[in-house]
């Protein structure tokens, strides 16, 4: 009986050794982050924006004489378009001017009076009411003076609006006047647009902005066509509703047309793991990576990662050759003992 409980020890103590969890372990396979990284794209609405376009319009009350353009026709800066009808405006001028004339003509005269009756009082033959009248006389006449001589310049401006001219170089976009059309200040003439002179407009959030001001490559994307794009600012005000931010960028190269909506895109950039790699442990999400400590000793280590969210890629911040477990990791908990197929 001694021997055969010896023998029933020694096969007990040999059973816990073989069930021991210290010594278990869980096949799992495994690759490095390098290798399983993938490229994640984002994007979001965005419309190229004309910063010249305008609607020339009528500035004076006239006919138009003659507005000689197409649509899609091409103006310089400062270039003569057509022109209204300035008859009255040129006679006003001229009434404006030979009123001038009368009035310095008198203010000769009123001049030499004046003069005249200041020897007089030399000998008292001129009172100082008689003086005093001439000299405001002549005060009247020279704020006359100076009034009509605002008028020929108001005169003269009307005649330079009589002139259309292009207010900056650009495309004539759409035509609204023509020759023998009755025009009054504010009538639309002509539409053009500066088509080299365009940004591109987008509305981001918070997340979506820092990951562009971190990206060195953005891309507008436009029926099929790429436009690179650099950011020039972000308003630095939130949408009470939204909580999103309005950006503006601009096309350092090849530009599309003003109007066009398409999708500002880029690339997240750093090691990115595919969402199915991610699990959840003691509600935190993360990954299970391959710890070595010697060639026979090999465990699972649970790293957290930080503000993602389950189900979408994961930005993970570890070394490139770290070994990342792909199979067996729904039954791993941390710190389990591992062996790599």
């Amino acid at each position: 009986m001694p021997a055969l409980k010896y023998i029933f020890t020694i096969a007990t103590i040999a059973i816990t050794w073989i069930a021991s969890p210290t010594f278990a372990q869980t096949m799992v396979k495994a690759d490095t982050l390098s290798n399983l990284s993938i490229t994640v794209e984002r994007s979001v609405p965005a419309q190229a924006l004309g910063l010249k376009q305008t609607d020339v319009s009528s500035q004076i009350i006239a006919e138009v004489s003659s507005l000689p353009l197409l649509v899609g026709q091409r103006l310089e800066d400062q270039q003569h378009v057509g022109t209204l009808n300035c008859v009255d405006n040129k006679l006003s001028l001229k009434a404006a001017r030979a009123e001038f004339r009368a009035l310095d003509a008198n203010r000769v005269l009123v001049e030499k009076q004046l003069s005249r009756l200041e020897k007089l009082r030399l000998n008292r033959n001129a009172s100082e009411e008689q003086i005093n009248q001439k000299q405001a006389e002549m005060s009247s006449i020279g704020a006359r003076l100076s009034a009509q001589s605002i008028a020929i310049q108001i005169a003269e401006r009307q005649i330079e609006k009589c002139q259309i001219i292009a207010p900056f170089g650009g495309v004539i976009t759409q035509i609204h006047s023509e020759k023998g059309d009755f025009v009054t200040p504010g009538t639309l003439l002509f539409s053009m647009v500066d088509p080299d002179n365009i940004e591109l407009d987008a509305t981001l959030t918070n997340s979506q902005l820092a990951q562009l001001l971190a990206q060195p490559s953005l891309y507008f994307l436009f029926e099929q066509n790429i436009f690179p794009v650099e950011i020039r600012t972000a308003l630095p005000l939130l949408d009470a509703i939204s909580q999103t931010r309005q950006v503006r960028l601009t096309f350092p190269h090849k530009k599309p047309l003003p109007g066009a909506r398409g999708r500002l895109q880029w690339v997240l950039l750093g090691n990115i793991l595919p969402s199915s790699l991610v699990i959840e442990r003691e509600k935190q999400q993360g990954i299970f990576v391959v710890e070595t400590n010697d060639a026979e000793n090999q465990t699972a280590t649970f790293i957290q990662l930080e503000n993602i969210t389950l189900g979408q890629p994961a930005v993970v911040d570890l070394d490139k050759e770290a070994l990342i477990i792909t199979d067996g990791r729904f039954s791993l908990n941390n710190g389990d003992r591992i062996v790599l197929e």
